[in-house]
């Protein structure tokens, strides 16, 4: 995990604890992966909702849930994705074979 998703989930258990303690508030987070445009948001907001249906406590992690996630048999995207995030590496390198199904 890097510095910014820790950020990210530090910064939800300190929000779900606040109001928990503050205000009598049970606080769910769901977090999806990181986004850098539209369709990623869109995407990163799927799984975010996937993690709040899978997940347990008070901050629920899709990178932590990505696999009970894809074995729900939930439609193609959620599995395109994961696909996608898990591959993304690989695909990069210079002397991987350019016909990696998509």
């Amino acid at each position: 995990m890097d510095g910014d998703a820790a950020g990210v989930l530090a910064a939800c258990h300190r929000a779900a604890a606040s109001l928990r303690d503050g205000h009598g508030v049970t606080a769910v987070f769901g977090v999806g992966a990181p986004a850098d445009g539209v369709l990623a948001l869109h995407e990163s907001i799927q799984d975010a909702r996937g993690a709040l249906r899978l997940g347990g406590g008070a901050v629920r992690d899709i990178a932590e849930l990505r696999l009970p996630l894809l074995l729900t048999g939930l439609e193609h995207r959620p599995r395109a994705r994961f696909t996608d995030q898990l591959l993304r590496r690989v695909r990069t390198e210079h002397d991987w074979p350019c016909c990696v199904p998509r």
